[in-house]
């Protein structure tokens, strides 16, 4: 027995899920109709027509799948840590997480896939974080007794320390922009 099941999206959205409509409907064995709503101007009706189960999977994987936004409060201090040098960090964490990113004040809105967004804003946090104990690092560093040899020792070790997680920051930022040339090649 068919069954038609729906949802209604944002236009943009609906032009997302027409990219991946034939692995939708290969994966789900269903038909797939695009229309734009006519009781909503900048909407899209989405209706699936198979059998009962798959019907019903298709419209719960489109749904679980459109794009969302998120917001994230940050403080003021960390917007240019998250932006990076020439919008850098902010590139490469849209390119990498597929998702836009752009900032309003001190909020940071993300917009994409659901399980993209939950990755970009853990990278977020950790960079803040980073940043953080690159701070304390800093602070904790400078001697405040010369005379102190032990002091001085584990002041120097620190100092390497810092120096790695400067060194593994750059080297991520790299490792970032490697993959997301390998993705772009792959497109």
């Amino acid at each position: 027995m068919e069954v038609t099941e729906s949802v209604t999206v944002l236009e943009s959205d609906a032009k997302q899920i027409f990219r991946d409509i034939r692995k939708l409907k290969d994966t789900f064995k269903v038909k797939i109709l695009i229309q734009q709503d006519p009781l909503n101007p900048g909407y899209s009706t989405i209706k699936t027509t198979g059998r009962s189960e798959n019907a019903k999977e298709a419209i719960a994987y489109i749904d679980a799948n459109l794009p969302r936004t998120m917001s994230m409060d940050i403080h003021p201090d960390d917007i240019g840590w998250i932006i990076g040098r020439s919008g850098d960090n902010i590139r490469s964490l849209q390119n990498t997480y597929k998702i836009t990113a752009r900032f309003e004040q001190n909020t940071l809105h993300l917009r994409g896939r659901p399980a993209d967004m939950n990755k970009a804003k853990e990278a977020v946090k950790k960079r803040i974080q980073d940043k953080l104990f690159i701070q304390q690092e800093r602070n904790e560093s400078i001697p405040t007794s010369s005379s102190n040899k032990n002091e001085n020792v584990e002041n120097s070790q620190k100092k390497k320390k810092y120096s790695q997680l400067q060194k593994d920051a750059r080297v991520r930022t790299k490792e970032f922009k490697q993959l997301k040339n390998s993705i772009n090649k792959d497109y």
